[in-house]
Protein backbone atom coordinates (compact mmCIF):
# COMPACT_ATOMS: atom_id res chain seq x y z
CA UNK A 1 0.00 0.00 0.00
CA UNK A 2 2.93 2.25 0.88
CA UNK A 3 4.12 1.97 -2.30
CA UNK A 4 1.02 2.37 -4.14
CA UNK A 5 0.38 5.86 -2.29
CA UNK A 6 3.72 6.75 -3.37
CA UNK A 7 3.28 5.94 -7.04
CA UNK A 8 -0.03 7.73 -7.02
CA UNK A 9 1.98 10.47 -5.33
CA UNK A 10 4.41 10.89 -8.65
CA UNK A 11 1.77 10.48 -11.05
CA UNK A 12 0.03 13.31 -9.66
CA UNK A 13 3.25 15.23 -9.24
CA UNK A 14 3.84 14.52 -12.72
CA UNK A 15 0.49 15.45 -13.89
CA UNK A 16 0.59 18.86 -12.60
CA UNK A 17 4.21 19.81 -14.12
CA UNK A 18 3.00 18.05 -17.64
CA UNK A 19 0.01 21.04 -17.25
CA UNK A 20 3.00 23.64 -16.85
CA UNK A 21 3.89 23.01 -20.49
CA UNK A 22 0.38 24.44 -21.84
CA UNK A 23 1.89 27.97 -22.00
CA UNK A 24 4.20 26.57 -24.44
CA UNK A 25 0.93 26.55 -26.76
CA UNK A 26 0.33 30.16 -26.17
CA UNK A 27 3.59 30.52 -27.07
CA UNK A 28 4.06 28.86 -29.87
CA UNK A 29 0.98 30.14 -31.12
CA UNK A 30 2.19 33.87 -30.98
CA UNK A 31 5.76 33.19 -32.39
CA UNK A 32 4.65 30.68 -35.57
CA UNK A 33 3.11 33.73 -37.90
CA UNK A 34 6.50 35.81 -37.01
CA UNK A 35 8.65 32.79 -38.02
CA UNK A 36 6.34 31.86 -40.92
CA UNK A 37 6.54 35.07 -42.34
CA UNK A 38 9.41 37.08 -41.21
CA UNK A 39 12.38 34.30 -40.83
CA UNK A 40 13.53 33.81 -44.30
CA UNK A 41 13.96 30.68 -46.08
CA UNK A 42 17.34 28.99 -45.76
CA UNK A 43 17.67 25.27 -47.82
CA UNK A 44 20.71 24.12 -47.47
CA UNK A 45 22.39 21.67 -50.33
CA UNK A 46 19.44 22.33 -52.23
CA UNK A 47 20.44 19.69 -54.61
CA UNK A 48 20.06 16.87 -52.54
CA UNK A 49 16.36 15.27 -51.63
CA UNK A 50 14.73 15.09 -47.99
CA UNK A 51 16.04 11.25 -48.19
CA UNK A 52 19.48 11.56 -48.79
CA UNK A 53 19.78 14.32 -45.91
CA UNK A 54 17.86 12.07 -43.67
CA UNK A 55 20.65 8.89 -44.70
CA UNK A 56 23.38 11.71 -43.70
CA UNK A 57 22.29 12.10 -40.36
CA UNK A 58 24.04 10.26 -37.56
CA UNK A 59 20.57 8.98 -36.05
CA UNK A 60 22.25 5.95 -33.86
CA UNK A 61 24.57 8.89 -32.04
CA UNK A 62 21.32 10.64 -31.97
CA UNK A 63 19.34 7.76 -30.34
CA UNK A 64 22.35 7.09 -27.82
CA UNK A 65 22.74 10.85 -27.28
CA UNK A 66 19.16 10.64 -26.02
CA UNK A 67 20.32 7.43 -23.95
CA UNK A 68 22.62 8.45 -22.11
CA UNK A 69 20.16 11.63 -20.90
CA UNK A 70 17.38 9.10 -20.00
CA UNK A 71 19.60 6.34 -18.35
CA UNK A 72 20.94 9.69 -16.01
CA UNK A 73 17.29 10.72 -15.24
CA UNK A 74 15.55 7.42 -14.72
CA UNK A 75 17.55 6.16 -11.73
CA UNK A 76 18.11 9.70 -10.51
CA UNK A 77 14.47 10.57 -10.28
CA UNK A 78 13.30 7.31 -9.16
CA UNK A 79 15.86 6.03 -6.71
CA UNK A 80 15.28 9.21 -4.44
CA UNK A 81 11.23 8.85 -4.34
CA UNK A 82 10.34 5.32 -5.16
CA UNK A 83 13.13 2.89 -5.55
CA UNK A 84 15.71 3.62 -2.94
CA UNK A 85 19.34 3.52 -4.07
CA UNK A 86 20.15 -0.24 -3.63
CA UNK A 87 17.21 -1.28 -5.49
CA UNK A 88 17.54 -3.47 -8.18
CA UNK A 89 15.74 -1.43 -10.67
CA UNK A 90 18.23 1.37 -9.87
CA UNK A 91 21.51 -0.44 -10.06
CA UNK A 92 20.41 -1.80 -13.32
CA UNK A 93 19.41 1.53 -14.36
CA UNK A 94 22.69 2.77 -13.61
CA UNK A 95 24.35 -0.11 -15.43
CA UNK A 96 22.46 0.74 -18.61
CA UNK A 97 23.35 4.38 -18.60
CA UNK A 98 26.76 3.44 -18.37
CA UNK A 99 26.37 0.86 -21.16
CA UNK A 100 25.33 3.67 -23.15
CA UNK A 101 27.22 5.95 -22.30
CA UNK A 102 30.60 3.77 -23.58
CA UNK A 103 28.53 2.58 -26.71
CA UNK A 104 28.09 6.40 -27.61
CA UNK A 105 31.86 7.07 -26.67
CA UNK A 106 32.57 4.49 -29.27
CA UNK A 107 30.77 4.85 -32.30
CA UNK A 108 31.22 8.81 -31.65
CA UNK A 109 35.27 7.78 -31.57
CA UNK A 110 35.46 5.93 -34.28
CA UNK A 111 33.18 6.81 -35.38
CA UNK A 112 30.67 3.81 -37.11
CA UNK A 113 27.75 4.39 -38.98
CA UNK A 114 28.47 7.87 -39.72
CA UNK A 115 31.47 9.78 -40.41
CA UNK A 116 33.50 12.96 -39.04
CA UNK A 117 31.82 15.59 -40.38
CA UNK A 118 28.40 14.18 -39.49
CA UNK A 119 28.57 12.26 -36.00
CA UNK A 120 26.78 14.37 -33.40
CA UNK A 121 29.70 14.84 -30.87
CA UNK A 122 32.32 16.62 -32.24
CA UNK A 123 34.82 14.47 -30.60
CA UNK A 124 38.01 15.97 -32.28
CA UNK A 125 37.82 19.13 -30.08
CA UNK A 126 38.42 16.97 -26.50
CA UNK A 127 41.66 17.09 -28.05
CA UNK A 128 42.31 20.57 -27.25
CA UNK A 129 42.62 21.75 -23.93
CA UNK A 130 40.69 24.87 -24.35
CA UNK A 131 37.81 23.78 -26.15
CA UNK A 132 37.52 20.88 -23.19
CA UNK A 133 37.86 24.63 -20.75
CA UNK A 134 34.71 25.66 -22.82
CA UNK A 135 32.74 23.33 -22.56
CA UNK A 136 33.34 22.71 -19.12
CA UNK A 137 32.48 26.47 -18.41
CA UNK A 138 29.39 26.56 -20.57
CA UNK A 139 28.18 23.35 -18.60
CA UNK A 140 28.88 25.61 -15.19
CA UNK A 141 27.26 28.66 -15.91
CA UNK A 142 24.17 27.18 -16.99
CA UNK A 143 23.52 25.04 -14.12
CA UNK A 144 24.32 28.27 -11.91
CA UNK A 145 21.13 29.70 -14.35
CA UNK A 146 18.65 26.67 -13.98
CA UNK A 147 18.82 25.70 -10.58
CA UNK A 148 17.68 29.39 -9.20
CA UNK A 149 15.39 29.40 -11.93
CA UNK A 150 13.50 26.64 -10.80
CA UNK A 151 14.12 26.59 -7.46
CA UNK A 152 13.24 30.81 -6.41
CA UNK A 153 9.40 30.09 -7.39
CA UNK A 154 9.21 27.53 -5.16
CA UNK A 155 10.42 28.83 -2.66
CA UNK A 156 8.16 31.68 -2.45
CA UNK A 157 5.51 29.30 -3.15
CA UNK A 158 6.10 27.18 0.04
CA UNK A 159 7.26 30.57 2.50
CA UNK A 160 4.73 33.26 1.01
CA UNK A 161 2.16 31.34 -0.63
CA UNK A 162 2.84 32.67 -4.07
CA UNK A 163 0.62 31.55 -6.83
CA UNK A 164 2.27 30.04 -10.19
CA UNK A 165 2.44 33.32 -11.82
CA UNK A 166 3.19 35.22 -8.87
CA UNK A 167 5.90 33.30 -8.30
CA UNK A 168 7.33 33.22 -11.95
CA UNK A 169 7.46 37.31 -11.53
CA UNK A 170 9.73 36.49 -8.48
CA UNK A 171 12.36 35.22 -11.14
CA UNK A 172 12.05 38.75 -12.77
CA UNK A 173 15.28 40.38 -11.38
CA UNK A 174 17.09 37.14 -11.78
CA UNK A 175 16.08 36.89 -15.70
CA UNK A 176 16.11 40.34 -16.36
CA UNK A 177 19.84 40.95 -15.51
CA UNK A 178 21.02 37.73 -16.61
CA UNK A 179 20.00 38.65 -20.36
CA UNK A 180 21.39 42.62 -19.98
CA UNK A 181 24.33 40.88 -18.78
CA UNK A 182 24.10 38.78 -21.77
CA UNK A 183 24.22 41.73 -24.16
CA UNK A 184 26.87 43.26 -22.49
CA UNK A 185 29.15 40.26 -23.04
CA UNK A 186 28.20 40.06 -26.61
CA UNK A 187 29.04 43.90 -27.13
CA UNK A 188 32.08 44.31 -25.42
CA UNK A 189 33.94 40.79 -25.61
CA UNK A 190 34.96 41.46 -29.74
CA UNK A 191 35.42 45.27 -28.94
CA UNK A 192 37.74 43.96 -26.08
CA UNK A 193 39.24 40.84 -27.50
CA UNK A 194 39.96 39.28 -23.91
CA UNK A 195 37.81 36.56 -23.09
CA UNK A 196 39.42 35.32 -19.51
CA UNK A 197 38.63 37.97 -17.44
CA UNK A 198 34.88 37.37 -18.20
CA UNK A 199 34.82 33.66 -17.25
CA UNK A 200 37.13 34.96 -13.75
CA UNK A 201 34.19 37.26 -12.86
CA UNK A 202 31.19 35.33 -13.67
CA UNK A 203 32.37 32.34 -11.69
CA UNK A 204 33.13 34.95 -8.77
CA UNK A 205 29.93 36.01 -9.20
CA UNK A 206 28.12 33.27 -9.14
CA UNK A 207 29.97 31.51 -6.15
CA UNK A 208 29.15 34.99 -3.81
CA UNK A 209 25.36 34.75 -5.48
CA UNK A 210 24.89 30.98 -4.37
CA UNK A 211 26.71 31.30 -1.41
CA UNK A 212 24.36 33.71 -0.48
CA UNK A 213 21.31 31.56 -1.37
CA UNK A 214 22.18 28.90 0.66
CA UNK A 215 21.65 31.52 3.50
CA UNK A 216 17.71 31.89 3.00
CA UNK A 217 15.19 31.19 5.52
CA UNK A 218 11.98 31.44 5.63
CA UNK A 219 12.11 34.80 7.33
CA UNK A 220 14.63 35.79 4.81
CA UNK A 221 13.15 39.67 3.25
CA UNK A 222 12.40 39.28 0.00
CA UNK A 223 14.58 42.04 -1.27
CA UNK A 224 17.51 40.16 -0.07
CA UNK A 225 16.35 37.18 -2.28
CA UNK A 226 16.45 39.57 -5.16
CA UNK A 227 19.42 40.96 -4.53
CA UNK A 228 21.21 37.77 -4.70
CA UNK A 229 19.33 36.74 -7.34
CA UNK A 230 20.95 39.62 -9.43
CA UNK A 231 24.39 39.18 -8.47
CA UNK A 232 23.54 35.56 -9.91
CA UNK A 233 22.01 36.63 -13.12
CA UNK A 234 25.27 39.13 -13.46
CA UNK A 235 27.48 36.41 -12.99
CA UNK A 236 25.03 34.14 -15.24
CA UNK A 237 24.91 36.39 -18.04
CA UNK A 238 28.89 37.55 -18.27
CA UNK A 239 29.28 33.33 -19.43
CA UNK A 240 26.15 32.01 -20.55
CA UNK A 241 26.84 32.88 -24.23
CA UNK A 242 30.41 33.47 -24.07
CA UNK A 243 32.05 30.07 -25.70
CA UNK A 244 30.21 30.72 -28.81
CA UNK A 245 32.21 33.32 -30.00
CA UNK A 246 35.11 32.05 -28.42
CA UNK A 247 34.66 28.60 -29.48
CA UNK A 248 34.09 29.81 -33.34
CA UNK A 249 37.38 31.99 -32.68
CA UNK A 250 39.72 28.92 -31.64
CA UNK A 251 39.07 26.90 -34.69
CA UNK A 252 38.99 26.63 -38.52
CA UNK A 253 36.50 28.85 -40.71
CA UNK A 254 35.14 24.99 -41.86
CA UNK A 255 34.72 23.78 -37.92
CA UNK A 256 32.66 26.67 -36.77
CA UNK A 257 29.52 24.96 -37.07
CA UNK A 258 30.80 21.97 -35.23
CA UNK A 259 31.78 24.20 -32.42
CA UNK A 260 28.80 26.11 -32.07
CA UNK A 261 27.33 22.24 -32.02
CA UNK A 262 30.05 21.31 -29.31
CA UNK A 263 28.57 24.22 -27.23
CA UNK A 264 25.38 23.65 -27.62
CA UNK A 265 25.89 19.59 -26.55
CA UNK A 266 27.51 21.16 -23.04
CA UNK A 267 24.11 23.58 -22.58
CA UNK A 268 22.14 20.64 -22.93
CA UNK A 269 24.06 18.32 -20.81
CA UNK A 270 24.14 20.63 -18.42
CA UNK A 271 20.42 21.01 -17.77
CA UNK A 272 20.17 17.55 -17.76
CA UNK A 273 22.20 17.27 -14.88
CA UNK A 274 22.04 20.04 -12.77
CA UNK A 275 18.42 20.07 -12.32
CA UNK A 276 18.52 16.24 -12.00
CA UNK A 277 21.30 16.74 -9.05
CA UNK A 278 19.43 19.24 -7.83
CA UNK A 279 16.31 17.61 -7.51
CA UNK A 280 17.82 14.54 -6.01
CA UNK A 281 19.40 16.29 -3.41
CA UNK A 282 16.28 18.24 -2.74
CA UNK A 283 14.01 15.45 -2.78
CA UNK A 284 16.21 13.71 0.05
CA UNK A 285 17.05 15.85 2.12
CA UNK A 286 13.35 17.29 2.23
CA UNK A 287 12.09 13.80 2.94
CA UNK A 288 14.60 13.27 5.65
CA UNK A 289 13.82 16.84 7.57
CA UNK A 290 10.29 16.37 7.11
CA UNK A 291 10.86 12.81 8.84
CA UNK A 292 12.88 14.44 11.19
CA UNK A 293 10.74 17.53 12.44
CA UNK A 294 7.22 15.80 11.93
CA UNK A 295 8.43 12.70 14.05
CA UNK A 296 5.41 10.69 16.10
CA UNK A 297 2.44 13.16 14.15
CA UNK A 298 1.41 10.00 12.25
CA UNK A 299 2.32 10.99 8.90
CA UNK A 300 2.68 8.40 6.42
CA UNK A 301 5.78 8.46 3.79
CA UNK A 302 3.15 9.22 0.66
CA UNK A 303 1.97 12.45 2.83
CA UNK A 304 5.57 13.52 3.29
CA UNK A 305 6.39 13.04 -0.21
CA UNK A 306 2.88 14.63 -1.14
CA UNK A 307 4.43 18.29 0.79
CA UNK A 308 7.62 17.57 -0.96
CA UNK A 309 6.11 17.84 -4.29
CA UNK A 310 3.79 21.23 -3.72
CA UNK A 311 1.84 23.25 -1.55
CA UNK A 312 -1.39 21.38 -2.10
CA UNK A 313 -0.75 18.20 0.48
CA UNK A 314 -2.42 17.23 3.66
CA UNK A 315 0.33 18.28 5.82
CA UNK A 316 0.06 21.35 4.17
CA UNK A 317 -3.14 22.25 3.97
CA UNK A 318 -4.85 20.83 6.91
CA UNK A 319 -2.18 20.45 9.27
CA UNK A 320 -1.92 22.98 11.90
CA UNK A 321 -0.06 26.43 11.78
CA UNK A 322 2.69 24.63 14.08
CA UNK A 323 2.68 21.76 11.42
CA UNK A 324 2.36 23.99 8.53
CA UNK A 325 5.68 26.03 10.11
CA UNK A 326 7.32 22.48 10.66
CA UNK A 327 6.94 21.25 7.36
CA UNK A 328 7.93 24.51 5.55
CA UNK A 329 11.14 24.89 7.27
CA UNK A 330 11.50 21.35 6.58
CA UNK A 331 11.66 22.07 3.48
CA UNK A 332 13.45 25.34 3.38
CA UNK A 333 16.34 23.70 4.62
CA UNK A 334 15.98 21.36 1.84
CA UNK A 335 16.04 23.98 -0.35
CA UNK A 336 19.59 25.55 0.63
CA UNK A 337 21.60 22.80 0.58
CA UNK A 338 20.28 22.75 -3.50
CA UNK A 339 22.74 25.54 -3.48
CA UNK A 340 25.93 24.08 -2.59
CA UNK A 341 25.74 22.25 -6.24
CA UNK A 342 26.24 26.35 -7.55
CA UNK A 343 28.64 27.35 -5.54
CA UNK A 344 30.88 24.49 -6.94
CA UNK A 345 29.89 24.93 -10.47
CA UNK A 346 30.92 28.75 -9.86
CA UNK A 347 34.33 27.62 -8.26
CA UNK A 348 35.17 25.12 -11.28
CA UNK A 349 34.60 27.81 -13.67
CA UNK A 350 37.06 29.98 -11.52
CA UNK A 351 39.14 27.15 -11.57
CA UNK A 352 38.77 26.65 -15.53
CA UNK A 353 39.55 30.38 -16.24
CA UNK A 354 42.76 29.98 -14.60
CA UNK A 355 43.88 28.02 -17.35
CA UNK A 356 42.17 29.64 -20.11
CA UNK A 357 44.86 31.14 -22.18
CA UNK A 358 45.30 35.27 -21.90
CA UNK A 359 45.17 36.40 -25.34
CA UNK A 360 43.63 38.39 -27.63
CA UNK A 361 40.84 37.22 -30.05
CA UNK A 362 39.73 38.39 -33.18
CA UNK A 363 35.95 37.17 -32.62
CA UNK A 364 34.49 36.59 -36.23
CA UNK A 365 31.65 38.21 -37.37
CA UNK A 366 29.38 34.74 -37.55
CA UNK A 367 30.34 33.74 -34.02
CA UNK A 368 29.31 37.52 -32.90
Amino acid sequence: MGMLNRSMCTLWTANVAIKAFYINLVLAAVKAPVLLLLVPDYLPKPHKGALQKLKELDIIGMVLNAGIYVGWVIPMTFASTLWGWSDNRTIASFVAFGVIFIAFAIQQGIPLFTTLERRVFPAQFLRRTVMILLYVSTSCTNSALLVPAYYIPIFFQFTRGDSPVDAAVRLLPLVILAIVSVMVQGITMPLVGYYTPYYTISGVLIVIGSALMSTVGVDTPVANIYGYSIIIGIGTGLGIQASYGVAAAKVKEDEVQHAINYINLAQIGAETLSLTVAGTIFQQLAFKNLSKYLAGRGYTSAELIAAIAGTQSVILQNGSEEVRSLAIEAIVEAMKKVYITMIAAGALQVICSVFLPREKLFMKPAAA
